[in-house]
């Protein structure tokens, strides 16, 4: 019985580790994409627009946690790349890393 509650606890603890890795690439990964749009000097609203689209063609599963943690972000991202072009410091400061 024990064993089996340690092997449960295990598998929670790499389910989140292998979530949050997902979430911390997920953000880099958004931001930079944020980022090209940024150094091509494009409006915050063609931005929002564009990172919306982005994601409606990801998997269904990946597409709600693009809409769902990422596209309300867009705006902060955006501004804070006028401070930092590191999209893993803009990842850190926003708690997916």
């Amino acid at each position: 019985m024990k064993t089996t509650l340690v092997l449960v606890v295990l598998l929670c603890v790499i389910g989140i580790t292998v979530q949050a890795d997902f979430l911390c690439d997920f953000c880099t990964t958004f931001t930079r994409i944020i980022r090209e749009y940024s150094e091509d000097e494009l409006p915050l609203d063609q931005v929002e627009a564009n990172a919306a689209e982005i994601c409606k063609v990801l998997p269904d599963h990946i597409k709600a946690v693009c809409e769902q943690l990422f596209l309300p972000k867009v705006e902060e991202i955006y501004k804070q790349l006028e401070n930092t072009s590191q999209p893993q410091q803009i990842c850190d400061s926003l708690e997916y890393c």
